[in-house]
């Protein structure tokens, strides 16, 4: 730890006019708790995206800086612990899943739509007026 401007600082962070800008260094849920196990409290800047913290004693601890997306805190003991501008949400790769699987649906439900009316179509209209009907409606969609 440093002491800069008056802040206990970890080596993690770099310092630039007079802002902090968090470099993120990555430790496995293994270690974190290992660290916790031998008193250590400062978990500024860690990466722990994905771990899975379930149901562990986190209380106390300073994760202020940290990636904590997609880690799992559930059940976890945090009574007391910090998070300041932690970076949090879905990974990356499960937004890009959501996406495709999102417009995958989309089309798929457009094509259905198309089918169906196409269906109720021939079905209501008498069929020497279908063919006036369905072809500006195809041209349409």
């Amino acid at each position: 730890m440093f002491n800069i401007k008056g802040k206990k600082v970890s080596p993690d962070y770099i310092w630039k006019l007079g802002k902090i800008t968090v470099k993120y260094y990555a430790m496995k849920a293994s270690e974190l708790l290992r660290r916790y196990r031998e008193g250590e409290r400062n978990f500024q800047g860690v990466k722990l995206r994905g771990e899975s913290l379930r149901g562990q004693n986190l209380s106390g601890a300073d994760f202020s800086g940290a990636d904590i997306r997609g880690a799992d805190f559930t059940n976890a003991n945090l009574k007391g612990a910090k998070f300041c501008r932690v970076k949090t949400g879905l990974q990356n790769y499960w937004i890009t899943l959501l996406l495709v699987v999102t417009w995958f649906l989309s089309a798929l439900l457009g094509f259905l739509t198309t089918i169906t009316c196409l269906y109720t179509t021939s079905i209501l209209i008498p069929k020497n007026t279908q063919i006036l009907i369905l072809v500006p409606g195809l041209v349409i969609l």
